[in-house]
């Protein structure tokens, strides 16, 4: 999921993204405060 994000595709796109290829499903909240929290934090 980290590096789908990492390549552009956004939240919505990895959401219908997911359940095509990995049989799951992930609301795109989800999918965004998991790479919010993975993301590099400036400071």
């Amino acid at each position: 999921m980290l590096s789908l994000s990492a390549k552009g595709l956004t939240r919505g796109e990895i959401a219908a993204h997911l359940p095509e290829v990995c049989r799951t499903e992930m609301s795109k909240q989800t999918i965004s405060s998991i790479a919010d929290n993975c993301s590099p934090r400036s400071g």
